[in-house]
């Protein structure tokens, strides 16, 4: 009796030990032998391996993780380290996160800038020295970057590396957060003050050609090469006087500025207006955009071939004239070049009642120069039928060489009647009035 409860009491302390990592299977043995279960029971007393001393286990402690602290806010830069081209300037964008339990308003400054560089905090346009975090949330800023020349102008950033620090910071001085990045700049390719191929302004028809009075209208794309969306204003270079307007493709708007979203194109329309009194030439002009990433220009040409127009008028600016039935009639018109450029090849035509004739001569001009006027005689035959009374006849004037110009006027004529009858007339007077005469001399000697 007294061996089996040794051989029990054996199988029972291997058991405990094979069990010593899941006490809550232990738990469940219960040991009726005293002396065995006051020795069982001194071992697990004893805190077993994953199990704290308040009962909770650490894998669960572990699980949960570590105490969140009251404060924490961390600012970094989301790229550290950032190869661009040459431009005027560029854009580092900084996180700030509230990883604390409450609501956060942190200050910024830039404690460290290169020589030769201006920096400035912003968020949607605007140049901020802070910002409001709530907990367990973030805000994304920029820094925009800039190179300043020797005379304080506009430059490219230099070659090189750069290193930039920003510091975030709580008003009581709890929080203090550095962030750092490094900002490596690439060897340009070329001295054009254009930030390569970060932004492109394109136009598949540079060069247009018409008349000082006409609106030339350029389609231009604009390539946004970056990976971020960005604001592209848009700017204009040309001659004194002129007037460069930018519209939406197939939008009646003009527009100051437009958003191109990251590694995306738009078009846009350019229209150019030339000043006043503008010589036929041709003309140079630039067209472009300006973002936080730099600028970008395209060359344009508008040649000028001069406005066409033409004005008809009589000498004495009489518009009415009289033609006997089956007669004719003349007057001189004067074809004036009010242009710029010389019209050629001014040919004649008219609108006129059936049966009449109208002849010019000549019946073609060749060129009249800017300013100068020329003479052409019109000639007017009225039908021998025709009725007394006012017709309209119309003249018009084209020229058909390189910029056509055209110009009309209508005539009054007054057909009167023929003079023949008035002849007749008088005929039948006298023959009357001498038959009264005879017939009275005859028979008045009775």
């Amino acid at each position: 009796m007294m061996h089996s409860k040794k051989i029990l009491k054996t199988l029972l302390l291997a058991l405990h030990w094979g069990l010593a990592l899941q006490p809550e299977v232990w738990a469940e043995i219960t040991v009726q032998d005293p002396e065995l279960d006051s020795r069982v029971g001194a071992s697990t007393e004893k805190p077993s391996q994953g199990s704290s001393s308040d009962g909770s286990s650490s894998d669960d402690s572990a699980r949960r993780g570590p105490q969140r602290a009251e404060r924490a806010v961390v600012a970094a830069f989301e790229y550290p380290r950032k190869t661009e081209d040459p431009a005027e300037r560029t854009r580092l964008s900084l996180i700030v996160k509230n990883n604390g339990k409450m609501d956060e308003t942190i200050l910024l400054e830039a404690i460290h800038v290169p020589d030769g560089f201006r920096v400035s905090l912003r968020k949607l346009g605007n140049e901020i020295g802070g910002v409001f975090v709530p907990r367990d949330d973030r805000e994304t800023l920029s820094l925009v970057v800039q190179a300043v020349g020797p005379d304080a102008s506009t430059a490219l950033l230099p070659e090189g590396a750069h290193d930039f620090t920003v510091r975030a910071y709580s008003e009581d001085g709890v929080i203090d957060s550095r962030a750092r990045c490094r900002l490596t700049i690439r060897e340009k390719a070329e001295d054009d003050g254009v930030a390569g191929d970060a932004v492109k302004v394109t136009s598949s028809y540079p060069s247009l050609r018409g008349a000082s009075d006409s609106t030339f209208k350029f389609s231009i794309e604009i390539r946004n090469g970056t990976e971020m969306d960005d604001m592209f204003h848009l700017k204009s270079e040309a001659p004194q006087g002129w007037r460069v307007s930018f519209k939406p493709s197939y939008e009646n708007k003009y527009i100051a500025s437009l958003k191109v979203e990251a590694n995306l194109s738009k078009s846009i329309d350019v229209e150019v207006d030339p000043g006043p009194d503008v010589k036929i030439a041709k003309h140079d002009l630039k067209v472009g955009v300006e973002s936080s990433n730099g600028r970008a220009l395209v060359d344009l040409q508008v040649e000028i071939t001069g406005n066409y127009e033409i004005s008809c008028r009589t000498l004495d600016e009489i518009l009415s004239l009289s033609a006997p039935q089956g007669g004719d009639s003349l007057v001189s018109m004067y074809v004036v070049n009010k242009g710029t450029a010389p019209v050629e090849r001014v040919e004649f035509s008219s609108f006129k009642p059936e049966n009449w004739k109208v002849e010019f001569d000549p019946d073609v001009i060749q060129v009249i120069e800017p300013g100068k006027m020329e003479q052409v005689d019109i000639k007017i035959k009225t039908a021998q039928e025709a009725l007394v009374g006012d017709y309209s006849v119309a003249i018009s004037a084209r020229s058909q060489g390189e910029g056509r110009a055209k110009d009309d006027i209508e005539l009054r004529v007054t057909v009167r009647a023929s003079t023949i009858w008035a002849w007749i007339g008088v005929a039948l007077i006298i023959s009357v009035m001498l038959g009264l005469a005879l017939v009275f001399n005859r028979f008045g000697r009775r």
